[in-house]
């Protein structure tokens, strides 16, 4: 999304804050197609679920809360019926959001001695937390009937939500740079023994040095997607504006 989006304030103007409601709706679409990224066809953060996407639509999800608002136009009935939507541990997110794995992550085998786990997910909670705020935002364009005021107010939470919660989607990237360094060296002593070894088997997997290398080099790449992906996250201009 191009430019950079301000929180209005109780002095902003009427255009300014519409402005700020349409340009939300559209960072919330843009989070949620970038945690729908597929490479090769399969989906990136939905865990061991890879042919499906991890989230509905954001107009979806949008209307399903909007649904749950019902014609309500308060500020604290809108802020408490999306928390719910998005903490429900048997509905609302949980249930239509996330359409992903919930079970177990991935777990690859990258040498003998060391594994990496993927559990970066698009219901991860410092992702649903920044999503949560996001949707809050969006509501500020999709709600009918909402005073100036409300919009505004709106906004406002939904730019604190989203700085309070900047700091655990860091943390879900430092665990996906983390799994990616690992790979990235046991792909450098992998390579070390394909040269020493040629042909030979590879004392420490039992399996082909070169099939050891391709197989690396695919989880590296799902890796730096996922590290891509939650990053690109971080840089939207929701998050920007706060």
């Amino acid at each position: 999304m191009q430019g950079c989006t301000h929180v209005p304030t109780d002095d902003s103007t009427a255009a300014q804050i519409n402005e700020a409601a349409v340009a939300s709706r559209g960072a919330f679409a843009e989070m949620v197609s970038a945690l729908n990224t597929q490479v090769a066809g399969r989906a990136l953060m939905s865990g061991t679920d890879v042919r499906t996407v991890p989230l509905a639509s954001a107009n979806d999800m949008l209307t399903d809360i909007r649904t749950e608002i019902g014609g309500a136009v308060d500020l604290p009935t809108i802020i408490a019926t999306v928390e719910v939507w998005f903490n429900d541990p048997a509905g609302g997110f949980a249930a239509d959001g996330y359409l992903g794995n919930k079970g177990s992550p991935i777990i690859r085998h990258v040498s003998e001695n060391t594994s990496v786990e993927i559990d970066a997910r698009a219901d991860d909670p410092a992702v649903r937390e920044v999503l949560k705020g996001a949707a809050l935002a969006a509501l500020a364009d999709d709600l009918p009937g909402l005073s100036q005021a409300t919009k505004t107010s709106l906004l406002q939470t939904a730019s604190a939500q989203l700085y309070g919660s900047s700091s655990n989607l860091v943390a879900v990237q430092a665990r996906v740079g983390s799994a990616e360094s690992a790979v990235a060296r046991a792909l450098v002593e992998t390579n070390a023994q394909q040269t020493a070894l040629g042909l030979a088997q590879n004392n420490l997997s039992l399996a082909d040095p070169f099939e050891t290398a391709s197989r690396l080099q695919a989880t590296q790449l799902q890796l730096e997607t996922h590290f891509s992906v939650t990053a690109r996250m971080s840089q939207l201009s929701l998050l920007r504006f706060i």
